[in-house]
């Protein structure tokens, strides 16, 4: 028993007499601005990677597609996204491009092919229901292996 008491004093003791360290306060704000002499935004300075003339240009080009943005990025060593997040955060009208559509038809589920299974085969549909897992591309060479 003393020995049980002793163990549990000396754990709240080294507990107690442990100072943890979560985190250190900083002494200003935690997110401050990076600031420089030329850019200004809303009041404050803040570093950006592009000068007055790109931003000129940029506004004197008027409105900007995905292949605009592409060459000024190209013209200026920038990413695309920055010059196409530049052109909204200045308020300029941009046109993304256009969503490539699939050219493949109309989407055939795998619900859609075990129909077709259970069709070409003479099969009750709600038999062949376990079908539904199987991969797509065995489920079609099986169609294709079925007489029509």
């Amino acid at each position: 028993m003393s020995s049980l008491f002793y163990l549990l004093h000396v754990k709240n003791f080294l507990w107690s007499s442990t100072k943890k360290v979560v985190d250190i306060p900083a002494t200003g704000p935690y997110n401050y601005p990076i600031k420089t002499r030329k850019q200004t935004q809303k009041g404050k300075n803040y570093m950006t990677a592009y000068t007055d003339k790109m931003v000129l240009d940029m506004t004197s080009t008027g409105s900007f597609t995905y292949e605009t943005a592409t060459a000024f990025a190209d013209l200026h060593g920038l990413s695309v996204r920055s010059v196409i997040s530049k052109v909204k955060n200045l308020g300029l009208p941009y046109t993304p491009k256009e969503v490539v559509k699939s050219t493949s038809g109309p989407r055939i589920t795998k619900a859609d092919i075990v129909r077709l299974i259970a069709d070409a085969s003479g099969a009750d549909p709600e038999a062949l229901a376990g079908l539904d897992k199987a991969d797509a591309g065995s489920l079609r060479a099986l169609l294709a292996a079925l007489p029509s």
